[in-house]
């Protein structure tokens, strides 16, 4: 089978080439995660997704199996026939676009209708696959910009990768012909995330990103470098960040669980010195070697 991307759909503990019905499409009631699988055939940063599925589906109040389910799922994924076609000759691996959303309907009481569910809903699986991108190389800074979309702010939300993102939609659309991410801030104005990716700022050889408890995703490199800080010898901390802060700090870096680390050499019409910059690049590039070999090691 030759193609650049793949459906399927877990049913009756199996994966089948056919769409399921569920409530992601009406309502966005459920979650996502994307997920890199590695030339091995495996998903090297699946517990920090696993994390984050779990947080997800306690606050969206999937029933209590939802999670042994997936883990399950992913597990006959990684060995499944379809998988066995498709890691062949791929250089970068592969990605894979989890969608946890829950059933229609219950098959054990009276259909209910509109936002209603009742509890017992069961959690419905969803892949799609395509070729993983490469990495980023450090040595090139990238231009962001400030997004005119606002964050809205909801902390039963917060941190989660819900599939309402029509925010990220609306600010990607937004970008200048140059800019390769943006800045997205809530309604105080302090500085949340990127569009697609999760924000830090150097300050003294210091990391410091935004706190999440109100708005924004807490991204699975984003918690692999808490994980990773003391062995890679840096301090990383949580704060409220100004654009103003953001500015006049030591460089800016972004991470994306595809994509890895990057860091800014422009953002909005401030240049950031050529000091700054090569602080940023050289941290950046000992985060992105350190990440890439992660990703790139077999289980």
């Amino acid at each position: 089978m030759k193609t650049d991307l793949l459906q399927a759909s877990w049913q009756v503990d199996n994966w089948q080439q056919l769409p399921v019905v569920a409530r992601g499409a009406e309502f966005g009631d459920g979650l996502f995660e994307t997920l890199r699988i590695n030339a091995q055939g495996n998903i090297p940063l699946w517990q920090l997704h696993r994390q984050r599925l779990s947080e997800g589906l306690v606050r969206l109040n999937f029933p209590i199996d939802s999670l042994q389910i997936i883990d399950r799922a992913i597990r006959q994924l990684l060995v499944s026939q379809l998988m066995a076609v498709v890691t062949s000759h791929q250089q970068y691996g592969w990605q894979v676009k989890l969608l946890v959303e829950r059933a229609a309907n219950s098959t054990s009481h009276t259909p209910v209708r509109g936002y209603a569910y009742h509890a017992d809903q069961a959690v419905v699986l969803s892949v799609f696959i395509r070729p993983a991108p490469g990495f980023l190389a450090a040595h090139h800074g990238i231009k962001v910009g400030v997004s005119p979309v606002v964050l809205s702010q909801q902390p039963l939300l917060a941190g989660i990768k819900h599939l309402n993102r029509l925010e990220q939609v609306l600010a990607r659309q937004q970008f200048s012909d140059d800019w390769q991410e943006c800045v997205m801030l809530n309604q105080q104005g302090d500085v949340i995330e990127g569009c697609m990716s999760n924000l830090y700022v150097l300050e003294q050889g210091k990391l410091v990103t935004p706190l999440l408890d109100n708005a924004g995703v807490n991204g699975v490199a984003r918690r692999w470098l808490f994980d990773q800080a003391e062995q890679l010898g840096m301090e990383l901390s949580q704060g409220v960040i100004d654009l103003a802060r953001a500015k006049h700090s030591d460089g800016v870096l972004y991470s994306n669980s595809l994509n890895g680390f990057s860091w800014v050499n422009q953002l909005d019409d401030y240049d950031f010195s050529p000091r700054s910059c090569e602080k940023a690049q050289h941290l950046c590039a000992t985060i992105q070697s350190v990440f890439i070999q992660t990703i790139s090691e077999s289980l």
